[in-house]
C-alpha cells in the first residue's frame, strides 16, 4: 500500500520536473509585476477611502434632514423656549391708523393682549405643530393649564387637540385627588 508521500509514476510529473532547478530570475519582469500590483493596491485604498468618505457624508446628510435643518420650514423664526413674554417681544407692533390718536391705540392693544393661558398654550401649540416636539409641547400647555381659569380647565373637544385633552384629564383628576385627601 502507498503512504500519501510516495511517489508513483505520473507521466505528467516528468513534464513539470525541472531538475530541481529553477529558471532564472527576471528582475524585469519581478519590477513589472511589483509596480502591477501596488497600483492595483492603490487604487483600491483609494477606492475604500471614497466608500467610506461618501457613507459619512450620506450619514451627515441623513441627520441633518432628521433634525429638519432642510425642510422648507427651517428659516422661520421659532418661539424661543422662555415663554410667551419673550414672544410677545419678537411680534411686531400692529400698524397704526393716521386716523386714530395714540391712546387708543394703546387701548386697543390691552384689550387684545392674551391671557397666559392662551400666550402658553400658543407656545405648546406652536412646538406640537411646527416643530413636532412634544415634550416641548408638553412643557407649554402644562404652564397655560396651570394659569388657567376654571373655565379654561373644561374640556373643549372642538378647540382641544389630543394632547390638551388629555393633560387636562389629568388636572382634573390630579385636583379631585388633592381634594378628596384634605377631606380625609
Amino acid at each position: 500500500m502507498q503512504k500519501p508521500n510516495d511517489s508513483f509514476d505520473d507521466p505528467l510529473a516528468s513534464a513539470f520536473d525541472v531538475g530541481g532547478k529553477q529558471p532564472p530570475a527576471d528582475d524585469g519582469l519581478r519590477r513589472a509585476l511589483l509596480e502591477q500590483t501596488v497600483g492595483v493596491l492603490r487604487y483600491r485604498r483609494r477606492l475604500k477611502r471614497c466608500a467610506l468618505a461618501a457613507s459619512l457624508l450620506g450619514c451627515y446628510l441623513a441627520g441633518m434632514t432628521t433634525m429638519g435643518v432642510l425642510r422648507t420650514g427651517a428659516g422661520q423664526e421659532h418661539l424661543p423656549a422662555a415663554g410667551p413674554a419673550m414672544a410677545a417681544k419678537s411680534q411686531p407692533a400692529a400698524p397704526r391708523s393716521p386716523h386714530v390718536p395714540a391712546n387708543s391705540h394703546k387701548h386697543q392693544l390691552a384689550a387684545k393682549k392674551p391671557s397666559g393661558f392662551e400666550s402658553w398654550r400658543n407656545v405648546g401649540d406652536h412646538y406640537l405643530r411646527e416643530s413636532g416636539d412634544v415634550s416641548l409641547a408638553v412643557a407649554g400647555y402644562s404652564e397655560a393649564i396651570n394659569l388657567a381659569s376654571r373655565k379654561e380647565r373644561a374640556i373643549l373637544p372642538g378647540q382641544d387637540n389630543w394632547l390638551v385633552m388629555a393633560l387636562k384629564l389629568d388636572a382634573q383628576s390630579q385636583e379631585r385627588k388633592h381634594v378628596s385627601s384634605e377631606k380625609n
